[in-house]
């Protein structure tokens, strides 16, 4: 929600109650398996464009009218409640939304790293914390029992989980690094 929150920050008249439920699910898989970080005017201008669309269709010549937005409309409009409906439209919403924006940045599937990754991460560091916050007070010598495997570029900002991406932190480092 705060990710729509943020994308619709002004009044938006396009928004309607089923649109919002089609949105909140199309937001929820894109946040779970992209990057969107400040990306949500992006998707807000992309609805209010496709809402656009949508209206200047219905007053098309019917033969140039899109068939896609045309069920669309259909789905809205006859078909609000039902489980088929939601789906074509989610799903119309989200190809629509991909081909707006195909610059997206997939999340790598897999969060944790492997053990073998772990190892390649603390051999190459040689136990030393790599203190991206310049801490002094860092416990700069780790031993295997304490120390985190750390994503270089988050996680949540497309970063892989791969050993070049990995470093090796201190507790102390990591939870500063989470916190700033």
């Amino acid at each position: 929600m705060n990710f729509l929150a943020k994308a619709f920050s002004e009044r938006t008249p396009e928004l309607s109650k089923v649109n919002l439920i089609s949105l909140y699910t199309i937001a929820s898989e894109l946040i779970e398996n992209f990057v969107l970080s400040d990306r949500e005017r992006e998707f807000g201008q992309w609805f209010q464009d496709f809402e656009r669309r949508r209206t200047e269709n219905r007053s098309s010549i019917e033969d140039e009218r899109d068939e896609d937005l045309v069920d669309y409309d259909h789905h809205i409009n006859q078909q609000t409640a039902s489980l088929p409906s939601q789906k074509f439209r989610r799903e119309l919403l989200l190809k629509d939304l991909l081909e707006a924006m195909p610059d997206l940045t997939l999340i790598d599937g897999r969060r944790s790293f492997t053990e073998e990754q772990r190892i390649t991460i603390f051999r190459r560091a040689g136990g030393k914390c790599a203190n991206p916050n310049n801490n002094p007070a860092c416990a700069i010598d780790c031993d295997w029992g304490n120390w985190h495997a750390d994503h270089i570029v988050a996680h949540s900002q497309g970063g892989p989980t791969s050993v070049e991406n990995g470093q090796l932190l201190c507790p102390n480092c990591n939870l500063k690094k989470a916190a700033a």
